[in-house]
């Protein structure tokens, strides 16, 4: 699972309170979810370290599920030609 996902549904945030919490789009979250940017902004880190995450934890674990869906999506690419 996503590490920012996790750890908002950890202390039981929506994805429209951390997106208040960080000053962000709701959009920015569901990307973030989604593994579209490379790494999460700033602010949503600031938010997480705020209710007791490590920011440079989540954005190493972030980096590491990224990779892992990136290889994942590769795999399949490869498999179906």
């Amino acid at each position: 699972m996503n590490p920012i996902r996790a750890a908002r549904e950890r202390v039981g945030l929506t994805r429209m309170e951390l997106a208040r919490a960080a000053a962000c789009h709701y959009q920015t979250i569901t990307h973030l979810e989604a593994g579209i940017p490379n790494q999460p902004p700033e602010a949503v880190l600031a938010v997480l370290a705020r209710v007791g995450f490590a920011p440079e934890a989540i954005e190493a674990q972030y980096r590491e599920w990224r990779e892992e869906q990136t290889r994942l999506v590769l795999e399949r690419v490869t498999r179906a030609v």
